[in-house]
């Protein structure tokens, strides 16, 4: 379902996936497996009617969300709770509902979004760890974090990144403003965080690399 039909509920629900096997978020043709399908399928036969899953943005294939928002109308009568237990059962296990509840009608979760953050994880060990391959890039040499963390500081703010990003759109939609920037170690891994009211094409990974 889309708008607003009457006698529906807009509901906001928040879900983790591991993007591995994932096409990303975006429903794709060609029978790609991506996260909004994997949703919408499964909310469709739990609750029999067409749902229509809108996200909060969108990743690209391999990308992991912890705590991504999203929203769906439906005219099903179930508690949210209910509803979520029977998602959960429907869902396969590299995608999880973390929560569910009632949202106004007015609530679109991409035009709502106040912030998103992206982390990179670097992974700097002497050898690659096969249980960190599919959550962190191996980089073979130690990262100086302390030189990253100084970089990173320079660039919060609200400004123009079009030279941090490939975006294409009109020049005039090129300023963002970039919250924080971290970088943080714990062990061997080292991470970078980016926090913005919203990011250019490819601007998260750039100011990574």
């Amino acid at each position: 379902m889309t708008g607003s039909p009457e006698g529906s509920r807009n509901l906001l629900l928040v879900v983790a996936y591991d993007g591995t096997d994932f096409s990303g978020w975006q429903r794709l043709g060609g029978g790609a497996r991506t996260v909004q399908k994997t949703l919408e399928e499964a909310l469709s036969n739990v609750l029999r009617e067409r749902i229509n899953v809108v996200g909060s943005g969108r990743t690209d294939a391999g990308v992991h969300a912890d705590g991504q928002a999203a929203n769906f109308w439906t005219s099903s009568e179930l508690a949210p709770a209910e509803m979520m237990r029977r998602l959960d059962a429907a869902l396969p296990p590299d995608i999880a509902c973390l929560s569910m509840r009632p949202a106004v009608p007015t609530f679109h979760a991409r035009y709502r979004a106040v912030s998103k953050t992206y982390a990179y994880r670097f992974h700097d060990g002497p050898r690659p760890d096969p249980f960190e391959r599919r959550w962190s890039l191996h980089v073979g040499e130690r990262l100086d974090e302390a030189a990253m963390a100084a970089a990173a500081a320079t660039l919060p703010g609200e400004r123009d990144f079009s030279a941090l990003s490939n975006a294409k759109e009109d020049s005039r939609a090129f300023v963002r403003k970039l919250l924080s920037a971290t970088v943080e170690r714990r062990g061997s891994i080292v991470e970078v965080g980016f926090t913005a009211d919203g990011f250019l094409y490819n601007q998260a990974r750039i100011m990574a690399a």
